[in-house]
């Protein structure tokens, strides 16, 4: 695998001159695959160098360069303008990040130094005489934050108990009532195949008196 490359001006001329075209011939050739890739968008490049070149490198073509240009030309200035950057203001964003990704990387040096150092004061080392004041209150700020931290996780660990159980509760009382629910459907029925069955038994006792000739119809 190929090392990061060091990004720094080629002394050398001839190794300078094979580093422009091979990462010239790169750049294009990245173009043309974002072009097809990105479903047909417009692209273009143009590589000017009075060292390498006598005329500057047009790409795809210098039609179709003119034509791109005039049309980004077009669109209103403040539109243009929103992601555009020169190459000061391109330095200025990379220090930036720099600058930030440093003063994270201080933060996170120092929380974990503090908290080396709480390690040991709990391991009965005394330390604190070596400490000066900024660093005192420091690890006084860590405790703090620590100790909210676990008054919260045992807040959530009391919330989701409490949840659990009252959904149990639901779940029981859903159960009980769900259950009554079936009894009384049950004595219901029950009630209504007795009727029914006094019923069967008046109609068909009225029916052998009819034909026994002991009634003169059949009642109801």
């Amino acid at each position: 695998m190929r090392g990061k490359v060091k990004l720094e001006y080629i002394a050398d001329e001839t190794s300078r001159r094979a580093t422009y075209l091979r990462r010239k011939k790169g750049l294009l050739k990245n173009l043309e695959e974002l072009t097809i890739l990105a479903g047909g968008i417009d692209a273009c490049a143009l590589i000017y160098s009075t060292e390498f070149h006598a005329q500057p490198k047009e790409w795809p073509s210098p039609s179709e360069l003119q034509r791109i240009i005039t049309k980004f030309r077009s669109y209103p200035e403040l539109e243009r303008g929103k992601k555009m950057m020169n190459q000061e203001s391109l330095l200025n964003e990379l220090i930036l990040k720099a600058k930030e990704n440093s003063a994270k990387m201080q933060r996170k040096n120092k929380e974990i130094k503090m908290s080396l150092r709480l390690f040991e004061v709990i391991g009965n080392k005394n330390i604190t005489g070596t400490m000066n004041n900024d660093e005192l209150n420091q690890m006084e700020w860590e405790i703090d934050e620590k100790l909210k931290r676990v008054d919260q996780r045992l807040i959530e660990l009391n919330n989701n108990a409490s949840t659990s159980q009252s959904q149990a509760q639901v779940a029981d009382s859903t159960l009980v009532a769900n259950g009554a629910t079936i009894q009384a459907e049950a004595h219901v029925n029950h009630s209504q195949s007795d009727e029914m069955y006094k019923k069967a038994t008046r109609d068909f006792t009225s029916f052998l008196k009819y034909i026994n000739g002991g009634d003169d119809d059949i009642s109801d």
